[in-house]
């Protein structure tokens, strides 16, 4: 098993998500040992690559610091998946979830509390993607923070990647995904930038085909005007086969 981090040297672009400023954790790799000294944190941007799909060797385990002086409390959600649907990615953070879906906070009973100097009460939390169906897969993480009453903080995000490149072929800091959408909570349209020519289907939360389009690559509009209040998964397939689902909330 070979993992290695590649580390972002510039922040993400307003497609993307800017760096925390108001963030009091960090979060650091621990490297498959239950040892403080060889720790590395994770940092915005980072891409932490695995050439493995094998269960145990492709945990990313992980501990959440309190670098503050009150206790906090954090969630992670996944907001981006290429070549995957989320069912084999196990994510443990405070409690276990065999498959994950976009946009959903972990753990969904609420956040995991980190008392001031200290991490996470439990050393066991990992991620860990077992989908080796294609050479390249990725998913993008989003950790933050919530106050006492439940409502994200803003400007505590820490977003960073963890991708399976079976060749360890790709070695590019930047996502694999073909396609970014923004915003992601809309009202009459949303705004995608592609790397390639894409076929799209929008789906509904009941599986249903609301619309079908191609789109080429570079910066489009994509037009949400008639749809319901909801929940949609967009679906982008590429010309060179890359797959990449975001999620849109239209108001």
């Amino acid at each position: 098993m070979k993992k290695f981090i590649l580390s972002a040297v510039v922040g993400l672009s307003v497609m993307g998500f800017s760096n925390a400023q108001n963030q009091d954790f960090r979060l650091m790799d621990m490297h498959h040992t239950n040892e403080y000294d060889d720790d590395t944190e994770i940092n915005e941007g980072d891409v932490v690559i695995f050439n493995t799909s094998v269960y145990e060797e492709a945990k990313l385990q992980f501990l959440t610091y309190n670098d503050g002086t009150e206790t906090i409390g954090i969630q992670v959600e996944c907001t981006g998946l290429t070549n995957t649907d989320g069912d084999s990615m196990e994510l443990c953070y405070g409690e276990c979830y065999y498959g994950i879906d976009t946009f959903i906070p972990y753990p969904t009973l609420g956040p995991v509390p980190v008392q001031p100097g200290q991490h996470q009460p439990i050393m066991a939390d990992y991620f860990s993607n077992t989908d080796g169906n294609s050479d390249l897969v990725e998913y993008q993480f989003r950790f933050f923070q919530l106050d006492s009453e439940g409502f994200e903080i803003p400007d505590t995000s820490l977003n960073f990647t963890y991708r399976y490149d079976g060749t360890m072929a790709t070695s590019d800091v930047n996502s694999i995904a073909i396609a970014e959408v923004y915003p992601t909570v809309a009202k009459g349209f949303t705004n995608v930038d592609l790397k390639e020519n894409a076929k799209v289907q929008i789906v509904n939360l009941q599986g249903k085909v609301v619309k079908s389009l191609e789109l080429n690559a570079g910066q489009s509009t994509l037009d949400l005007s008639g749809f319901a209040a909801g929940v949609y998964i967009i679906q982008f397939k590429g010309t060179s086969g890359l797959t990449t689902m975001k999620k849109v909330v239209v108001k």
